[in-house]
């Protein structure tokens, strides 16, 4: 069930219908979700990144380091479930298709 909010026409506009602008915004790249909890009706997804310690590479990841926070209230998360069972579905699929021909 999409998001609806009222804006302040009072008109119900559904969250996904809203244009979505695309800037110039930093990527985050994370090895692993570190930490998840609520706190006031949101969800905060804490990522971290492993790392090296300098000096000894050769000792394999020496820390994990915060690579940032995503911090969504309730309703997108459940949204954010829906389309992560779908993506997950369809790469699944795409695992054990084999094309025509393909032996």
């Amino acid at each position: 069930m999409p998001k609806k909010i009222q804006g302040v026409s009072n008109r119900v506009i559904a969250v996904n219908e809203l244009p979505l602008r695309d800037r110039d915004v930093p990527e985050i790249y994370a090895d692993l979700c570190a930490n998840i909890h609520s706190f006031n009706g949101n969800v905060v997804f804490t990522v971290a990144t492993c790392r090296l310690r300098l000096g000894n590479p050769n000792d394999g990841p020496a820390e994990r380091v915060v690579s940032g926070r995503l911090i969504m209230p309730l309703g997108a998360v459940v949204d954010l479930h829906r389309q992560l069972g779908m993506v997950l579905q369809d790469i699944t699929q795409a695992e054990t298709t084999v094309p025509n021909g393909a032996t």
